[in-house]
C-alpha cells in the first residue's frame, strides 16, 4: 500500500506539468502555429516561480509570476511567428535554446550559482508513512488544483465559446475566418499568449513540488 501511494504521488507530481504545458501546445495547435516552445515555457516559469517564491515567500504569488512569464514567452513567440512570420519550428529552438541560457545567467547573476536557486518554501514538517507523507506533499501543491481548473476552463473555451471557435477557424479555416471580419493575426495571438501562460505555470510547478529551480528541469523525466 506504501509503495502504491509513493507511486500515484509521483504520478500526480509529473504529471502536472505536463498537463498544463499539453493544454498551451493544444491551444497554439487548434490555432493553427505549430509549437515545439513548450520546453522553454516551462522552464522560464521554473526559474520566475522559483524568484518569486524567494522574493515573496508566497507560493500563490510564486504561481502568477510564472504565468505573466509564461505569457509573455507565449507573446515572444507570437510575434516571431504570427506577426514577423517566422518558421514556427526555426522560432520554438530559438525560445527553447533562450530559455535555457537566460535562466543559467539568471541563476548566476542572482544566486551565483550556474545550477540550481536556493530552497524555496520550506517543507511542513509531516509524520507517518513515506507514503502518506508524499500524497499529502503533492496535493498540498497549488498548481495541481489549478491545472483541474484549467483542464476545464480550456474545454469550455474551445467547445463553447466564439473565441474557441474563433481560434479552431484560425488553423482550420483563416480564409473564411477573416471573410467575416475577424483578424486572424489577433485569434492566434491570443491563443499562443494563453498557450504559454498556462505552460508557465506548469513550470511553477517543477520548482515548487522540487523546493527549488533546478537549470536541468527540462531535461525530462525527473
Amino acid at each position: 500500500m506504501n509503495s502504491i501511494l509513493v507511486f500515484l504521488a509521483q504520478c500526480l507530481t509529473a504529471s502536472t506539468p505536463l498537463v498544463l504545458a499539453a493544454l498551451g501546445g493544444t491551444l497554439s495547435e487548434r490555432a493553427g502555429v505549430a509549437t515545439i516552445a513548450l520546453e522553454g515555457y516551462l522552464l522560464v516559469g521554473a526559474f520566475s516561480a522559483a524568484w518569486g517564491a524567494l522574493a515573496t515567500g508566497s507560493s500563490i504569488a510564486a504561481c502568477a509570476i510564472a504565468l505573466i512569464s509564461g505569457a509573455l514567452m507565449g507573446a515572444l513567440f507570437a510575434l516571431s511567428t504570427v506577426t514577423l512570420r517566422a518558421n514556427a519550428i526555426v522560432a520554438g529552438v530559438a525560445i527553447n535554446l533562450f530559455a535555457g541560457a537566460s535562466t543559467r545567467v539568471a541563476l548566476k547573476v542572482l544566486y551565483d550559482s550556474a545550477s540550481n536557486s536556493p530552497p524555496l518554501l520550506a517543507r511542513a514538517p509531516r509524520t507517518g508513512s513515506i507514503g502518506v507523507v508524499s500524497m499529502l506533499e503533492a496535493l498540498s501543491q497549488p498548481v495541481f488544483y489549478l491545472a483541474l481548473v484549467a483542464v476545464a476552463v480550456v474545454l469550455v473555451i474551445v467547445r463553447s465559446t466564439p473565441l474557441g471557435m474563433r481560434i479552431e477557424a484560425a488553423g482550420e479555416h483563416p480564409e473564411a475566418l477573416s471573410a467575416r471580419g475577424v483578424s486572424v493575426d489577433r485569434t492566434r495571438w491570443i491563443a499562443l499568449v494563453l498557450g504559454g501562460a498556462l505552460a508557465g505555470l506548469g513550470g511553477a510547478h517543477l520548482s515548487l513540488a522540487q523546493h527549488e529551480f533546478d537549470g536541468d528541469f527540462s531535461r525530462w523525466p525527473r
